[in-house]
């Protein structure tokens, strides 16, 4: 199977070892779904047709196709949408496919999800990837009693809030004697008792040559002279009359003669101003302030051509500020 505009991901053979199950889906978009494809080749069958009249927003994503011992049902893992930011959760439930009647039952209803699954080769045990609390883990449950139990918490971090184009948990095996389990985590290889006995980690080395290109080290001087060269102004406004322009350096407010004044602060505060705004009659400017542990204000500050700048805060309240507008008699701020 090939496609170009096509992602695939999960890829299980059958236990007879004619089929290949696979999720299948467009590069950009289109969300993975079940497929089946004979290991002679094909176009392959859809093995997932959305109901008639589906609501908008009702895609499901599916991925890690696992099949039962005796090959008659496929295990998968479903959720509805494609990733978003602060996904709530849960996000993924495992299902079972009946490959006589194409009926599908959940079978997991986990709040930290299911993801995964992965089946023994005697039918016993179902093992898969669940979150709890901010760490992933893998459960066992044994199929015949439903009972479950952590078999390796933690592990890794799963992929259940991206796109998870190479499926939410790396895939796992179980040992021909369904005894342990064979898993990848935390940068090594794992055997995983089934019966809870513990783990054995199983080395391996590899071997590569791998080119690197030559160390770049770019030397770039920094001066601490007392004085320097501001290079980021913000929030530049010119005056009513075009001959001053007030504006924040260094989160600092300043205002000079337009265009070759020298610039001046026009307060003592400690507080990071922003936003400058200037009065109808260019004889007042009104900003705002910020600081952590003490919140935000509105200041005015007056020019008088004797005293110079007096600042007055206005506002009694702490609060985050934004957007100042005088109004058009200058007697009111918005």
């Amino acid at each position: 199977m090939s496609g170009k505009t096509n992602v695939y991901l999960s890829a299980e053979w059958s236990p007879d070892g004619k089929y290949i199950v696979a999720s299948k889906g467009g590069f950009r978009g289109g969300l993975p779904t079940l497929w089946m494809y004979h290991a002679d080749g094909g176009n392959g069958m859809s093995l997932y047709t959305a109901p008639a009249n589906a609501a908008p927003g009702t895609a499901v994503q599916q991925a890690g196709a696992a099949f039962s011992a005796d090959g008659k049902s496929i295990w998968y893992t479903q959720r509805t949408g494609a990733w978003n930011y602060n996904a709530q959760f849960p996000q993924y439930q495992i299902y079972v496919y009946n490959r006589d009647t194409g009926e599908r039952e959940a079978q997991s209803s986990r709040y930290g999800s299911a993801v995964r699954p992965t089946l023994s080769p005697d039918g016993k045990w179902l093992v898969y990837g669940s979150r709890y609390e901010d760490k992933t883990g893998l459960r066992v449950r044994e199929l015949a009693t439903g009972d479950e139990r952590w078999l390796a918490y933690p592990t890794q971090r799963d992929e259940m809030e991206s796109r998870a184009p190479m499926d939410a948990l790396p895939g796992m095996s179980f040992t021909p004697d369904s005894k342990e389990l064979v898993a990848s985590y935390a940068n090594k290889i794992w055997r995983v008792a089934i019966d809870g006995s513990g783990q054995t980690e199983i080395p391996f080395r590899v071997q590569a040559s791998l080119e690197a290109g030559p160390e770049l080290a770019f030397k770039y001087p920094i001066s601490d002279s007392t004085q320097f060269t501001v290079r980021q102004i913000r929030d530049a406004v010119p005056s009513p009359d075009g001959k001053q322009l007030a504006f924040v350096a260094l989160e600092k407010l300043y205002v000079m003669d337009y265009p070759a004044g020298t610039p001046r602060r026009v307060s003592t505060l400690n507080s990071i101003e922003s936003e400058p705004a200037w009065s109808p009659d260019g004889k007042s400017l009104a900003w705002v302030t910020w600081d952590d542990a003490a919140g935000g204000q509105i200041v005015r500050a007056t020019l008088d051509v004797k005293k110079g700048w007096t600042t007055q805060t206005l506002t009694t309240s702490a609060g985050l500020y934004t957007d100042l507008a005088w109004s058009p008699a200058g007697d009111r701020i918005v």
